[in-house]
């Protein structure tokens, strides 16, 4: 049985949050936490309830998977994991522009015969 990871968690709820524009002071007014706690749990410093857990994916708009998924033995799809490791640390401006050259990326690929 594998530990809940806590750290991986945090970083995922910071990264959607702030993906969303939101502080961590009015984030955590959403979710009717302090900012202190909020904080906490963005660090993995403290864990959290299933309750809260559900919250704070129904605020964010992500399935709660996403925020489990290094927590799970099976990913349920281990391209969006890698890829949300790669943008876990972006600021809000460079996922942007990486998400801009995947779509572009994309559409010269069509050009292809890769099957």
């Amino acid at each position: 049985m594998n530990e809940i990871d806590y750290i991986s968690i945090g970083k995922r709820i910071k990264y959607y949050r702030v993906q969303k524009g939101l502080s961590q002071e009015e984030f955590a007014s959403r979710i009717s936490v302090s900012r202190t706690y909020l904080g906490y749990l963005e660090t993995g410093i403290r864990g959290l309830s299933l309750q809260l857990l559900v919250n704070i994916t129904n605020e964010l708009r992500v399935p709660i998977g996403v925020l489990l998924e290094d927590s799970l033995e099976e990913a349920s799809d281990q391209y969006n994991t890698q890829i949300l490791k790669a943008l876990i640390n972006c600021t809000p401006q460079e996922t942007d522009i990486l998400t801009k050259s995947i779509h572009e990326l994309k559409k010269i690929l069509k050009g292809y015969t890769i099957k």
